[in-house]
């Protein structure tokens, strides 16, 4: 049997019982624990325990001294890889259905950074709900810098009702083909000249195409996703870190 073979079936048998993590986490949080204490805490049956404490002491992760146990050296360090991945698999899930319409080239974020993102898809009896998740996310911020693969209208009328009604300061960041139909669309004319009249806006062209809308509004990073220029979901996040990956991007796009 292979070393990655061995750790692939250690990994197996912690993740085939949550009580055998609890237990692990619990003796990690608590050092030297009674089995009595192990039951109390975590709230199950003597048999439970028993059972689940003997593996992981023929496992070799947990050893037992005066009718106490404990980690043995080196468990800590299994307890805590595990509940990243753990953590990690659940966050990927959580975001599947941004992930699976994003370039991961791209999006080059560590999953890790996105424990409190959420991300809204389309609902029954709400097919824009993303859509209308960014533009009152606009209405509410009074500095955003955005980078956009294409433009929607209800954002845009946000746009200038925060800039030329409010006193918020706005910055798009576009492609050519999108600036001419900002500057130039029958549905986008005058909300442009509005803006480009007004102190709080600035429109800049894009030195490459924009592989997805990137914005940080206020202490939000926003990451929006489509197909075919379909919105598809909208990912937000207040992480700082994220925040500087969407600043880093949209000055790379600049």
């Amino acid at each position: 049997m292979t070393e990655r073979t061995e750790a692939v079936e250690a990994v197996e048998f912690l993740s085939r019982s949550s009580t055998r993590v609890r237990l692990l986490e619990t003796l990690r949080d608590r050092g030297r624990v009674t089995r009595d204490e192990l039951r109390s805490e975590l709230s199950a049956s003597r048999t439970t325990v028993s059972r689940n404490l003997e593996a992981l002491c023929e496992r070799g992760w947990v050893g037992t001294t005066d009718r106490e146990y404990a980690l043995t050296p080196g468990t800590d360090a299994i307890v805590e890889r595990f509940l990243d991945l753990e953590s990690t698999v659940a966050t990927a899930e959580r975001l599947r259905p941004f992930l699976e319409h994003v370039d991961r080239e791209a999006f080059d974020v560590d999953l890790s950074l996105l424990d409190d993102a959420t991300v809204t898809v389309p609902r029954a009896g709400d097919p824009l709900a993303m859509v209308n998740a960014h533009v009152s996310a606009i209405k509410r911020s009074t500095d955003a810098v955005a980078a956009v693969p294409f433009l929607g209208l209800h954002a845009c009328e946000a746009v200038h009702e925060t800039v030329v009604d409010g006193d918020a300061r706005v910055e798009l960041v576009a492609s050519d083909d999108v600036v001419a139909t900002f500057l130039e669309g029958p549905s986008y004319a005058e909300l442009a000249a509005d803006l480009q009249a007004a102190d709080g806006f600035t429109l800049t062209r894009a030195s490459a195409d924009v592989p997805f809308y990137v914005g940080v509004l206020d202490d939000v990073a926003q990451v929006g996703v489509d197909d075919d220029g379909e919105p598809r979901a909208l990912l937000e996040t207040t992480d700082p870190a994220v925040r500087e990956w969407a600043r880093a991007t949209i000055d790379s796009l600049r």
